[in-house]
């Protein structure tokens, strides 16, 4: 009975061993992918990240993310939570890039949309074997599973207000360093994220702030004050909101 039990603890062994080497051949294949056809830039007066969506899409390696992303196993697999967010948060990124890369010639992400759904309701690809829409990454597992608010800077859904996207992966080990960074660099962004008037003592927010508030506890700008993105003075500060510029982040 003793052995049997080792042989089972082995298999398990060996098996979480050849998913963990899965997952870090799918991020090496992808990082170099981000470095390569992700520039910051300025574009309509908001500086941002800009991305070659026509260098992907005479990419073979981004085929082959996009291919092995649909093989990769669940998720779930990995033990450690933070891996499992760095992943869904790649998932999302690609995705939105695959759709893009699919649809030559757009002004911007929405155009996508059909009378009868929004683009991010469309099941647009495939994530270990199961179709997924962009909203059901989000808000069905990215939100609903992992209570981490900083995400919303992290994923970037194609448009010049959005958050930048990163050049370079998601990992686990690090995540909340990335995800730090990411938050900071969009706060510290006057033309998208936050633009704080002392003059007339307003603070100027993303609308992402106002669409997704109650995912910043106990009040958006009481995290931002308790996170040291604001001052305790600036709490006190009328709230506006930035124009959104829904605008393809595209370099081309």
């Amino acid at each position: 009975m003793r052995s049997i039990f080792l042989i089972v603890v082995l298999l398990l062994c060996v098996n979480s061993s050849y998913a963990s080497d899965l997952f870090q051949e799918w991020l090496n294949l992808y990082q170099p992918l981000l470095e390569k056809y992700v520039v910051k830039g300025k574009k309509r007066g908001i500086y941002t990240t800009l991305v070659d969506y026509n260098g992907l899409r005479s990419n073979s390696d981004f085929r082959k993310v996009i291919y092995d992303l649909a093989r990769l196993p669940s998720f779930e697999t990995l033990p450690d939570k933070n891996d499992q967010l760095a992943m869904w948060i790649n998932a999302y990124n690609v995705l939105c890039m695959k759709v893009i890369v699919e649809n030559p010639n757009l002004e911007s992400i929405k155009d996508l949309d059909s009378a009868f759904s929004s683009i991010w309701k469309m099941k647009i690809g495939v994530v270990s074997g199961k179709k997924y829409s962009l909203d059901e990454i989000e808000h069905d597992t990215i939100r609903a599973k992992f209570s981490e608010p900083r995400v919303h800077f992290a994923i970037n859904c194609a448009s010049l207000s959005c958050p930048d996207l990163a050049n370079y992966a998601y990992r686990g080990e690090h995540l909340d360093e990335q995800l730090a960074y990411q938050t900071q660099m969009f706060l510290i962004n006057k033309t998208k994220g936050m633009n704080i008037v002392e003059s007339s003592e307003k603070i100027f927010l993303s609308k992402i702030f106002k669409w997704y508030s109650g995912d910043f506890s106990p009040s958006v700008k009481e995290w931002l004050e308790s996170n040291k993105y604001i001052t305790q003075q600036e709490l006190s500060y009328k709230t506006g909101y930035l124009q959104y510029n829904w605008a393809l982040n595209n370099a081309n």
